[in-house]
């Protein structure tokens, strides 16, 4: 942890001591199963204003005390340990940073004051639309393109060839005549005799 100013160290104290006797864990619970509509107790929100946290990250110019980031974390740290519920990160922090890196004049003139003196709660647009739109439904994924149909495999013919005739008509009838005794036709009209293989004189 970096070494703390003597201010931070007495601020850090001030911080964990408010904390314990005005916002413990027990209230945090009460003001959970109260269903607080707000997310925080507005009393709670009312002293941490008036101790000036939430103007720690704003200017002087403009109603803040401007102490840094790390102050303002250990304020943050000591709400911490006790679960103190308010907008001071949201508003204090995100929104009031927003404005003084990227606002216009007229926009920290308009709320930076007020969010120092704890009188708005500001939040950041893109936060409170991830919050309560409904969840986008993934784009459809395209359907994978057909592959063409694979070529047969070349038929096996009991091991004497793996190489089909080019006229699978003429194969078919071969087949065919060989299982008959008239045998095959030929070119004349006829029929040739069906190989018969010659046995031994055994």
């Amino acid at each position: 942890m970096a070494a703390l100013t003597e201010e931070q160290a007495l601020l850090k104290e001030q911080a964990a001591n408010w904390a314990r006797e005005e916002a413990p864990v027990a209230k945090f619970r009460e003001m959970r199963d109260s269903k607080n509509e707000y997310g925080f107790d507005k009393s709670t929100w009312a002293s941490i204003a008036e101790m000036g946290w939430a103007g720690i990250l704003v200017p002087e110019a403009y109603g803040g005390v401007e102490m840094g980031a790390l102050t303002f974390g250990v304020v943050l740290e000591e709400l911490g340990r006790q679960l103190t519920a308010s907008p001071l990160l949201a508003s204090g922090g995100v929104a009031a940073s927003a404005l003084v890196l990227a606002g216009s004049d007229a926009q920290k003139q308009a709320w930076l004051p007020r969010i120092a003196e704890g009188s708005v709660v500001v939040i950041l647009e893109a936060a409170a639309q991830a919050a309560t739109a409904p969840a986008e439904k993934p784009a459809a994924t395209p359907a994978p393109a057909a592959r063409p149909p694979a070529s047969p495999p070349p038929a096996v013919n009991r091991g004497r060839s793996t190489i089909r005739p080019a006229c699978c008509r003429y194969w078919r009838s071969a087949r065919r005549a060989s299982r008959s005794p008239r045998g095959w036709p030929d070119r004349a009209g006829g029929h040739r005799a069906p190989f018969r293989p010659a046995r031994s004189g055994r």
